[in-house]
């Protein structure tokens, strides 16, 4: 994996094809819409540790969370144990 970058409540990287997969959630949850472009590169993947398990303990969680038309995949478990209430696709 190239060096991740930091964008908003988002760790990051720019893949080979120039397409963002995002790693790591990094804000305080509530409602979470993920964006679309980073850097001007649209973010086509959602990776497998975006959402840390651990963050439950610290009381976040989604009330919702709206994934963009441009990522075409989500990651196993990425999303696991992260309490959303609501999913938008």
């Amino acid at each position: 994996m190239t060096e991740t970058k930091v964008y908003d409540d988002y760790e990051y990287y720019i893949n080979y094809r120039g397409c963002v997969e995002i790693v790591k959630y990094l804000g305080d949850g509530g409602d979470v819409i993920f964006p679309s472009f980073i850097e001007g590169h649209p973010v086509t993947q959602i990776g497998e540790d975006s959402y840390d398990p651990q963050l439950i303990c610290k009381g976040v969680c989604f009330s919702s969370l709206c994934i963009p038309d441009s990522v075409s995949f989500v990651r196993p478990d990425c999303f696991m144990f992260a309490g959303i209430g609501t999913l938008e696709l």
